[in-house]
């Protein structure tokens, strides 16, 4: 007899946090999303949502460019840690991923043989 199939439940974030205005993560690596449609952090968010392992993102709220930011914490433990910045404040996305089940468990209702 088949095992049941158990879905696992997809991971997605519910929000962003600002951790540090006018702050930014000196974190190895950093890699440019754009300039989202969406005025805001919020286009930010929906970016990074769009990208492997974004946690954390960088917004310029001079000229709207989305920058992924790959650290280890909030904290930006890397290198120097956080510097002053004229341009970016740091974003981590939601602090928290919120699991969302998209499949119940099902199971088959058979009498199981011996």
């Amino acid at each position: 007899m088949d095992e049941p199939v158990i879905e696992e439940p997809v991971m997605e974030y519910t929000g962003f946090t600002l951790i540090a205005e006018r702050q930014s993560c000196d974190a190895d690596v950093k890699l440019g999303m754009g300039y989202p449609r969406e005025e805001g952090p919020e286009g930010c968010f929906h970016f990074c949502q769009q990208r492997e392992g974004c946690q954390f993102f960088e917004y310029d709220p001079n000229d709207g460019e989305c920058v992924h930011v790959t650290t280890a914490s909030a904290d930006c433990p890397e290198k120097s840690g956080f510097s002053r910045s004229p341009y970016y404040d740091f974003y981590a996305m939601g602090g928290a991923y919120n699991p969302r089940v998209i499949a119940e468990r099902s199971f088959c209702n058979a009498t199981r043989g011996h």
